[in-house]
């Protein structure tokens, strides 16, 4: 009678095999699976946009024109450089939007009488909104507190046109402003975006330091971290320029760094997001679009100005 011998277990060949051949899928699968996480993130990031984006449509229904990109609350002459701007700012777009968003009650917990810097509205300015963070981005944990009682970080800014945010000629020049205004009481009404509502860039994704108290690029309900523009030309969706507001911090973390003129004469800060190729932006008709990295800088340029004559055709 022949007898079976049965085999117990692998050899260690056999076994080397077996974990070399699962390492080799686990390589190939992981970098879909990440692939899959990003995309469901980007979605996620759209969707919010869009959501801000209604909520964008449904006050200026309501009030006639966009909100303000910040009120201004003084009755003296806004200073022609960014210094000295600071203490007059009050409100700002994303605390306007809040009733429009079902967050009444934050709305409600603002002092609309005091401007923004005040210890008094510094319980809303550290809110960390979910509504307004990107989950591509890591959360930004630490406030902006330079010079300030402290304001949360954000991934999503207004479209203050196609010059310098916070240079007073952009934003007499009608050409050169954007459908927010950061030196009046409000923003522009429909009738005044002669370049089309479906053409002019209303909100966008920007980068924010996630651990870094000094720089204010994100920094929910202030006017320099909330609001972005073109620098004539030069900021396209994930520039290489540099940006230039204020209170700006070099890091790799934030690319590209920051320019060393920290002297607030303007406050220069792109479109960015960490997306590969591209920015979600929407428009001021309500649509939402992913721009790229390689848009043309002219037809960008047009796409940021309500009324400059320029068709942005292409995006």
């Amino acid at each position: 009678m022949v007898k079976f011998r049965s085999r117990s277990a692998f050899t260690l060949i056999e076994l080397l095999v077996v974990i070399a051949i699962i390492g080799v899928l686990v390589g190939l699968l992981l970098p879909a699976v990440q692939s899959a996480r990003e995309a469901a993130r980007r979605m996620q990031c759209q969707n919010k946009l869009k959501q801000l984006t209604v909520a964008l449509a449904n006050y200026t229904d309501s009030a006639g024109r966009f909100p303000p990109g910040h009120v201004w609350m003084s009755t003296a002459a806004v200073p022609t450089s960014g210094q000295g701007r600071g203490a007059s700012w009050g409100a700002s777009w994303a605390l306007m939007l809040l009733p429009y968003m079902d967050k009444q009650a934050i709305y409600d917990k603002y002092n609309f009488q005091l401007t923004s810097r005040t210890p008094e509205n510094s319980t809303v300015n550290l809110m960390q909104i979910s509504d307004f963070l990107c989950p591509s981005q890591s959360v930004p944990t630490t406030p902006l507190t330079q010079d300030y009682n402290g304001h949360a970080k954000m991934h999503l800014a207004a479209n203050f046109g196609p010059g310098q945010q916070l240079d007073l000629g952009d934003f007499t020049t009608q050409s050169q402003r954007g459908p927010f205004s950061a030196v009046a009481q409000w923003g522009a009404a429909p009738e005044d975006i002669a370049d089309g509502t479906s053409k002019t860039v209303a909100l966008s994704e920007i980068m924010a330091l996630t651990t870094v108290s000094y720089d204010g690029r994100g920094a929910w309900n202030y006017v320099v971290g909330l609001s972005f523009c073109g620098d004539d030309g030069q900021l396209t969706p994930n520039s290489l320029i540099l940006d230039e507001p204020p209170y700006c911090i070099n890091s790799a973390t934030v690319a590209p760094p920051c320019s060393s003129d920290n002297t607030g004469s303007s406050s220069v800060q792109g479109a960015r997001s960490v997306h590969p190729g591209g920015v979600h932006v929407s428009f001021c008709d309500g649509a939402v679009s992913f721009i790229s990295d390689s848009v043309d800088s002219t037809v960008w340029d047009a796409a940021l100005g309500i009324s400059d004559n320029q068709i942005a055709e292409g995006l």
